[in-house]
This record gives C-alpha cells, structure tokens and sequence, in this order.
C-alpha cells in the first residue's frame, strides 16, 4: 500500500512537470508572436504614413497649373472644349475637363489640396460661362423665330388644308417641320402648335 502510494505521487510529479514544460513553451510562443506583431505593425504604419506623405511629396504641379487663377485655367478649358467639341453648345464640362487636364500631365486628384480646389474651381466657372453663353443665344434665337412666327404657322395651315386636317396635333407639327427642313426651339413649336390651331378653328 505504501509502495502504491508512492508510485502515485511519482505519476502526479510526472504529470505537474509535463505541464511546467507545456505553459512555458505556451508563454514563449505568446511573446514571439507579440513582438512579431509589434513589428508588423510599426512597419505597417511606416510603410503606410511615412511612404504615402513621401510619395505624395513628391507630385509635381505643371507651373500652367500652379501659378495660373481659377478664372485663366477655367478660360483655358473652356476655349479647349469648343475647338475639341465645337458642335456639342450643351456639353457638360466635367465630360471633358479630365482630357483637358489629361494632355497637360495632371491627375487632379493626386494633387495638393489647394490645387484640387482651384481646379474645380475653373470646372464651375467653365460649365457656369458655357451655361450663360448657351442661355444668350437661345434667346437671341427666340426672338428671331418669334417675328417669323406669322408666317411660319400660315405655312402650317396650308399645309394642314393640303393634308385635309381640320386640327393639328403635336405630332402633325413635327411632321410639318420636318416636311419643310424647319428646326425651331421647343417653345416656338408649342407657340405655332397653339397658334395654328386656334386659327384654323376661327375659319371654320
């Protein structure tokens, strides 16, 4: 029995050791890890900061782009996209300003921050000035078609007599137009759809 009792405390000495061993190697594999991780993470954060603000550093801005107003480049745009564009009167500036800055080496958004300010600056002065520009001759052009107007919806009459309409619709409008080659502003159309049939009603 004594004998018993000893060989059992021997297996429990056995045992305690064995475990020793095992939460010692469990602690130097904790602390490895963590240092690797200490590691890691500061090389992360180098590569991550320290060669970003680097690589940021070093963008160079065209001299064009750096010391020109918002008002000269958004000039500059814009003279660019009616020579590149110049049947296109409702073109939306950002469809090409990227070309525009394109052919002169620059990404804007890899720019400073007060480049990229200054560009798109000149992108909304330049759709603003296109968007004034545009607003201008279409009044001109109303204008000019509102004195033809008389003769254009006497045409319209008569062309409507010729097709035996007693009324036109919209779609007859468009369809004399484009029988006569005529383009015309939407509201003149809506003028001369109005007009002639108010005029063919008082004939009758």
């Amino acid at each position: 029995m004594k004998n018993k009792s000893k060989t059992l405390k021997s297996d429990e000495e056995v045992l305690n050791e064995k475990l020793d061993r095992i939460v010692i190697a469990l602690e130097r594999i904790a602390n490895i890890l963590e240092t690797k991780n200490s590691i890691t993470e500061s090389e992360y954060e180098e590569g991550e900061t320290g060669d970003y603000e680097s690589e940021r550093s070093v963008v160079k801005v065209p001299s064009e782009i750096k010391f020109a107003s918002a008002e000269e480049l958004a000039a500059k745009l814009v003279d660019f996209t009616k020579k590149e564009f110049p049947d296109n009167e409702r073109m939306y500036i950002r469809n090409v300003s990227q070309l525009f800055w394109g052919q002169k080496n620059v990404s804007k958004w890899n720019m400073p921050s007060e480049i990229q300010l200054k560009i798109e600056k000149a992108e909304m002065l330049a759709q603003k000035q296109f968007e004034t520009e545009r607003d201008v001759k279409e009044r001109e052009q109303l204008e000019k078609e509102k004195m033809g107007l008389p003769t254009l919806v006497g045409s319209c009459i008569d062309w409507a007599k010729d097709h035996g309409l007693k009324r036109v619709t919209q779609a007859d409008v468009d369809a004399f137009l484009l029988d006569k080659n005529i383009d015309i502003l939407s509201q003149t159309k809506r003028s001369l759809y109005a007009m002639a049939n108010v005029s063919i009603k008082s004939k009758r």
